[in-house]
């Protein structure tokens, strides 16, 4: 859970800062100079330019969870690590399912994610515990390393991997050597095949 002070008050991100939310009711659209997080999660202080400090109160009643990252992509059989937030409760602890692909709990809110060897979309989940309806999700896209489709990673797959390599920062062309989503085939995607091969 990621919150940021800026020119038009507080915002909040429960997925690791891949969307944000404007946060705190009656908070006017002020200039924050300084947040403040209470250690035991029940508050924010913001103080604005000219209008003051404010509180904002983060236990509310309504259990909130957040999953970040919200989105992966991945190679089959590459793993992630992804976090929950839980806001509104006691027990900031949940439980986790996945519609494809194994866990690995590392600790009661951060998980290790294992894809599948089967391309496709799946979707990870993490429940509060504390109230079981309230829950959060993440969209996982695993890519596979056969990229010709021959059945085999080989020495053909590496080469389409490598033709379609530019390491810049440019987008790439052919897109199914991207393993890691970020629109370039790059050193991250080759080593995410040859781990593969």
């Amino acid at each position: 859970m990621l919150f940021a002070g800026t020119d038009f008050g507080v915002y909040r991100s429960m997925d690791g800062g891949a969307s944000w939310s404007r946060f705190g009711t009656g908070l006017p659209f002020v200039a924050v100079r300084d947040l403040y997080v209470a250690p035991d999660g029940t508050f924010v202080r913001a103080a604005t330019f000219g209008r003051g400090v404010w509180e904002i109160g983060l236990r509310s009643g309504a259990v909130e969870v957040g999953v970040g990252p919200a989105q992966a992509t991945l190679p089959s059989g590459g793993s992630r690590t992804f976090t929950a937030a839980v806001l509104g409760a006691s027990d900031s602890s949940v439980t986790w399912d996945a519609t494809g692909g194994s866990l690995s709990p590392q600790g009661s809110r951060m998980l290790r994610y294992t894809a599948p060897e089967t391309a496709g979309s799946y979707t990870l989940r993490a429940i509060s515990t504390a109230d079981p309806t309230r829950s959060a999700s993440a969209a996982v896209l695993v890519k596979s390393r056969d990229l010709n489709g021959d059945g085999s990673v080989d020495v053909l797959d590496m080469a389409l991997a490598a033709a379609a390599y530019s390491g810049s920062g440019t987008p790439a062309a052919d897109t199914r050597p991207d393993f890691d989503g970020d629109g370039d085939v790059d050193d991250e995607d080759l080593a995410a095949l040859l781990l593969g091969y």
